[in-house]
Parts: structure tokens; C-alpha cells; sequence
């Protein structure tokens, strides 16, 4: 038996001199250096003459720039003065490759151009945040006596200072979809002599010789690994690690999930009790920034469909969700009253799904690709007002061009390229003045184009923190942890501590039914709690959330996913009632 109800959800600049004003942004940058251009090719060049200590992705390093012929015309007499460092963490290389790869196509890439300008061993454009280990990737240096943690069985010439590290469940066991430099944890270099995965599945333990022990959240949340068993029943688990086998054992926990949402035992101190460091993507409260973003492989890679012009692109909110959360599908109804929506995926669907989806394992790139031909993408986050929290709805719409509809953290402005490059649904009173921003961008060149200037200019002229970010996506991730096994507890390398629950903090997570915070947000002028939409109950199967049809304010001319076949309706459907006036006439 189904029956339908109505009912409302129940749950540019350069860096600053003053280091004070950016204690935690702090770069790496050199001076510049003289006139020559320090080019890829000749910085690799000289850079294999400087030290005989060489490993084999160095190797592998030098055949990807030549046999891309990158820089085909520089000239033979151009010498490196001094040797760069690469600093603690370089970027990876599916990132260098992208870069080479794309060198010699001619794309016209604002990104390829500056990087074309900087040294291949210090990436300036996208600097690092501070770096307090000096290794680099020709002197992979280990640990010495200045060092707060050190190897447990000391310092010796068999080690030389370097450390042994355990991935704890195995890389199978972490979710790494928006992760692109995950690799990098599984192969030893910088001040890592060796890594492992260890206390598998299928081969428990396995870590009693390990200095450094990594755990991660999806281990925890979703292979129900480390979890205490007095509170396996219980709705907020315990993270509980296997006993260390030496007291100097070191352990960092990965988390990319926000505290009032799925990751609950990050504000639980029972949890924090069993960690020494965390990395999340709260980069100024934890020892490891671990934040999701475009790396330059992505920015690169989606460069040709962020050119995808306004006609070409479908005039709708596009919106590819599996499963849905009440408070998100109301906004979502919201704006589909005044505009087309195309909900692609199992939540709210009313537009036909199309072809080629490469699902969540598919590369960030075709992931893009195929959501490219949507002009809006709808990136509302799981979790609202939980600072730093931006993820991948915001960062890869960004990237493919496809303009995000954004609500989450009021900070975000600290860390997109520009404040026209988003539209931020806080800044509409109403949906019907959302609904003229929309239809604006969609017909007009000029206001399309404006959202899109930021990927044409510098990347220099970007904020420092995006930039920074993006270097924090895109290099080896092995090198935040040796800044924190350097460094130990410190401002920048805190120990693990409770985190904050979003939204203004005043919450426990009991009140927040759905798990976001979103009920008691404000968006329109309302709670979101007081959104409504239409629901489907079918005995044996999941509620069917229904959001309004596309169809009202588009229309179709033709089978291709494209402007071309797609092209909002005239003024006569956006003739809306003011609520005032609604208001009257139903009284």
C-alpha cells in the first residue's frame, strides 16, 4: 500500500609582511631569485648533479618530463645558480605528471603558465603552510637529537633516524574517493624508511614494531574497526585503538567527517582520550590539515569543461545524492519551486539520470566531466556553520566550472578564489531573489562570465589560503607528518583535543535529528525545520522524498545533455506571487 503525504522536515592578494595576521598560513616562499627563468626541464637538470643520493621515483620523475618534452625551447645554456629546496612535502606524482602532460597542449591555463614560471623544486604559486622539517626529495633525512619524537629504537646508522610506519586496517580500509594523494602514505620516503599496512582484515596485528601508527576515520565508521566493544549498541561508538606495544608509539587518526554529522567521536573525549594527534579538515585546531579541495591535477584536469560556454550548459540545478537527509532535500524543494532543479541521483529524483556516471570510485576528473554539462551545481554540506568544513559538492563544481549554490560555513569567503565565484544562498532573502540571480547568470553573458574570471587570472592573485589548500591536496602527505613528529605538541602541532559540534555551538548533537545542524539554521527568512516537500511512504522501502518538476521552467528541444537541447522558459513561469501577497489571498 503506498500513500502520499505533505509534511516539513523533522530534523588577492600577496602575503602579508606582519606574520601575526596569518600565524597558521605561514609560506615557504623563497626570494625571488635573478632574471634567468628556472625552468621544469633545467631545474630537473642540475637538480640530479646535486647529491648522489638518489631513489627511484627520481627516476621515474625524469622520464615523465622527457619523454613529455616539456619546454622544448629552452635553451641549453641556462644553469640553476642554486638549488631550491622541495621543502617537506612535494606535490605527487599524478600531480606533476598532469602538469607535463598538459604543458605542451597549448590550453592557454592561467595554472600551467605560472607553474611554467616557477621552480620545479619550490612549487611558489601554491606555497606551503609553515615546514619544520628540511628534508627534501633528494636529501630524505631522518630524525636527530633536535627532534620531539624519535625512532623507538634510537638513532643508528641502520635507521638513520627514520621511521617505521603502520597503516593500521590497511589502505583498503580508508576511504580515499576525495583523497588524491593517498598513495602517497603507502610508499616510504621523506623521513619514512618504511611503511606497512598492519592488523588487517585478513592478517590482524602485525604492529608491534611501528613508530608511527596510522588510523582512519572510515576504518572506524564504516569497517566498525577500533571500536570500544562496551559501546558497540550505543548511537556515539568509542574509538578505541589496540594497546601500544611501546609507550613511544606515536598514533594519528584521519577523520574527514565533521563532528555533528558521522563523525561524532571526534567531540566525544572518551575517543579523544585513545588519540595523540588528529588530522581533519579543521586546519587551525589540529596537528594535520587534512581538508578536502581541487588539487592542481584536478584544476588542470577540468580545465576544458570550465570553459564549457553559458549556451552550452543546462540552465538547472544539478544534484547527484544517493541517500537523503530531510533538512537538505527542503532547501532543495525551495529552490525548485522558483527554478529547474535536475536531481540526477536516488535522492529527490526528478530528471533522468544520464549515461556514464563512473560512480564514487571513478576519478575526480570523470566524476566532473560528467557533471560538467549542468550549469549549477546544488552544494549544500552535510554539516552547517562547522568551520573549514568545505568538501567536494563545493570544490568540484568549482573546478568544472559548474557554479556552486553553496550553504555551509560562513568563514568560506578565507578560502575561495573569489566571492563571485560561488553563490552563497545567504545572501538571498527569498527564493524568488535567488531564482532572478540564477535566471540572470543562465542568460547573460556578463554576469555568466564574471563567475567564471577567477580561473582565467593569475593564480598568484588568489587568496593565500585557497593556495594553500591547494598545495595541501596536492603534495605528499607523508610530509605533515614529519613537521609533527619534528615539531610535537605545539601551537600549529596541537595534541588531540575534543571537537566543537557545529552551528553556533550551543547544540548537543541529540537536538540535531538529522545529524547536519541544518533544522535550526536560517535560509530564506525560515528554519529549514519548516521547509516542505512532498513524501512518498511505501511499506518494505525507504521514504521517497518528491521536489518540484524541472519541466515548469524548462523546457526540452532535443535528446543531448546540453544548452543546446535545454533552455529556460519565458517570463510568463517566472511570474512568481510574493509571499506577502500569498499570504493575503490565503487569508
Amino acid at each position: 500500500m503506498t500513500t502520499t503525504t505533505t509534511r516539513g522536515t523533522t530534523t588577492t592578494g600577496d602575503v602579508p609582511d606582519d606574520p601575526q595576521r596569518q600565524p597558521l598560513l605561514v609560506t615557504s616562499q623563497k626570494k625571488k631569485k635573478d632574471e634567468d627563468s628556472i625552468s621544469f626541464a633545467a631545474a630537473l637538470r642540475d637538480g640530479r648533479k646535486v647529491r648522489e643520493k638518489r631513489r627511484f621515483f627520481i627516476i621515474v620523475f625524469a622520464t615523465i618530463i622527457i619523454a613529455s618534452c616539456f619546454v622544448g625551447a629552452i635553451s641549453k645554456k641556462s644553469k640553476l645558480s642554486s638549488f631550491s629546496s622541495l621543502g617537506a612535502s612535494p606535490l605527487t606524482m599524478r600531480n606533476l605528471h598532469e602538469i607535463f602532460k598538459e604543458s605542451n597542449a597549448n590550453s592557454g591555463d592561467p595554472v600551467i603558465s605560472a607553474l611554467k614560471r616557477d621552480n620545479l623544486f619550490n612549487v611558489q604559486t601554491f606555497p606551503e603552510r609553515a615546514s619544520e622539517y628540511q628534508g627534501d626529495l633528494h636529501d630524505q633525512i631522518g630524525a636527530d637529537a633536535s627532534w620531539f619524537h624519535k625512532p623507538i629504537k634510537g638513532i643508528n646508522e641502520e635507521n638513520e633516524g627514520k621511521f617505521k610506519m603502520c597503516l593500521m586496517g590497511g589502505i583498503e580500509s580508508w576511504d580515499v574517493v576525495y583523497v588524491d594523494n593517498a598513495q602517497t602514505l603507502t610508499e616510504p620516503g621523506l623521513c619514512f624508511g618504511e611503511i606497512v599496512d598492519a592488523d588487517t582484515a585478513s592478517k590482524p596485528g602485525g604492529f608491534a614494531d611501528c613508530d608511527v601508527r596510522v588510523f582512519n576515520q572510515g576504518a572506524f565508521l564504516w569497517g566498525n574497526r577500533y571500536i570500544d566493544p562496551k559501546t558497540k549498541g550505543d548511537e556515539i561508538k568509542v574509538f578505541k585503538p589496540p594497546p601500544k606495544a611501546n609507550p613511544n608509539q606515536v598514533d594519528f587518526y584521519y577523520a574527514h567527517e565533521a563532528a555533528n554529522h558521522f563523525g561524532k567521536e571526534l567531540a566525544d573525549p572518551r575517543s579523544i582520550a585513545n588519540m595523540d594527534y588528529m588530522a581533519t579538515f579543521a586546519m587551525k585546531e589540529n596537528a594535520v590539515w587534512y581538508g578536502f579541495g581541487p588539487s592542481v591535477e584536478q584544476l588542470i584536469g577540468n580545465f576544458q569543461s570550465f570553459q564549457i560556454p553559458r549556451e552550452e550548459r543546462v540552465p538547472s540545478v544539478a544534484y547527484l545524492g544517493l541517500d537523503c537527509m530531510p533538512s537538505r532535500a527542503g532547501v532543495l524543494n525551495e529552490i525548485s519551486k522558483v527554478f529547474p532543479v535536475s536531481s540526477i541521483g536516488g535522492c529527490a529524483n526528478n530528471f533522468e539520470k544520464p549515461d556514464g556516471d563512473p560512480g564514487r570510485g571513478g576519478s575526480p576528473k570523470a566524476q566532473n566531466a560528467y557533471l560538467a554539462p549542468f550549469m549549477f551545481y546544488f552544494s549544500v554540506e552535510n554539516g552547517i556553520q562547522c568551520p573549514d568544513y568545505i568538501t567536494e559538492k563545493m570544490w568540484g563544481a568549482l573546478a568544472r566550472g559548474s557554479i556552486p549554490v553553496y550553504f555551509g560555513w560562513d568563514g568560506i569567503e578565507e578560502y575561495i578564489p573569489s566571492k563571485d565565484a560561488i553563490i552563497d544562498l545567504r545572501d538571498y532573502p527569498t527564493p524568488e531573489s535567488l531564482a532572478e540571480k540564477l535566471r540572470l547568470v543562465a542568460t547573460n553573458d556578463d554576469a555568466y562570465n564574471q563567475m567564471h574570471a577567477w580561473r582565467y587570472q593569475d593564480p598568484n592573485s588568489w587568496p593565500l589560503a585557497f593556495r594553500n589548500l591547494v598545495r595541501e591536496v596536492s603534495e605528499d602527505m607523508k610530509g605533515s607528518l614529519c613537521n609533527v613528529l619534528k615539531a610535537g605538541p605545539s601551537p600549529n602541532h596541537p595534541r588531540a583535543k575534543v571537537q566543537g559540534y557545529c552551528a553556533d555551538g550551543s547544540h548537543s548533537v541529540e537536538e540535531f535529528h538529522d545529524g547536519t545542524g541544518m533544522e535550526t539554521a536560517v535560509l530564506f527568512g525560515k528554519k529549514v525545520g519548516s521547509f516542505q516537500y512532498s513524501l512518498t511512504t511505501t511499506p518494505g522501502h525507504a521514504d521517497e522524498i518528491h521536489i518540484g518538476e524541472w519541466q515548469r521552467f524548462m523546457e526540452k528541444t532535443c535528446d543531448e545533455l546540453s544548452g543546446k537541447c535545454y533552455r529556460l522558459k519565458g517570463d510568463e513561469a517566472f511570474h512568481f506571487v510574493e509571499p506577502e501577497q500569498q499570504q493575503q489571498q490565503q487569508q
